[in-house]
């Protein structure tokens, strides 16, 4: 009786998450790359000071970009 049981979620679990699609939660996996998404400076115009930090939007976010910043 537990093998039929185990065998039923399992199969259910296989057909919930197909092998090779995405998650149903839009969400960055580990492996991704998380980009720039917009630079603020608290109190100051951004465009005169944006040339300053060297990042630019869009880029990929890297944690020396920001020390260095």
């Amino acid at each position: 009786m537990k093998l039929v049981v185990a065998a039923l979620l399992l199969s259910a679990a296989a057909a919930a998450h197909p092998a090779g699609q995405r998650p149903v939660v839009v969400q960055a996996a580990p492996d991704d790359a998380v980009h720039v998404g917009e630079i603020v400076f608290e109190g100051a115009d951004p465009k005169g000071l944006s040339t300053l930090v060297n990042i630019s939007e869009g880029a990929v976010l890297d944690g020396r970009m920001i020390r260095d910043a």
